[in-house]
């Protein structure tokens, strides 16, 4: 078990589900802005008081105007659409 405080939760997941491997490959093929976005949005863990980041938070540790940040979601969202569904 790793130390840490006992209020953090760590999950370790050793072998990832079959449906994840198409998923992860299509976030892979975006061009890098569109990947940091989606990360961004969709990977960072809550904060400690559980609460999502804002869009002014993650565009400010990407080192992006917030407008930047979610017109970059935005295509993120739109070119991901595309490769799955055509």
């Amino acid at each position: 078990m790793p130390k840490g405080p006992p209020s953090k939760t760590r999950v370790l997941i050793l072998d990832p589900p079959r449906k994840w491997w198409p998923i992860h490959k299509t976030v892979l093929s975006l061009v890098p802005d569109y990947r940091y976005a989606l990360i961004a949005r969709y990977c960072v863990p809550p904060k400690d008081d559980g609460t999502m980041y804002s869009h002014q938070e993650l565009s400010d540790a990407l080192g992006w105007k917030p407008e930047e940040y979610r017109k970059n979601l935005r295509g993120a969202k739109r070119a991901y659409k595309l490769k799955i569904f055509g």
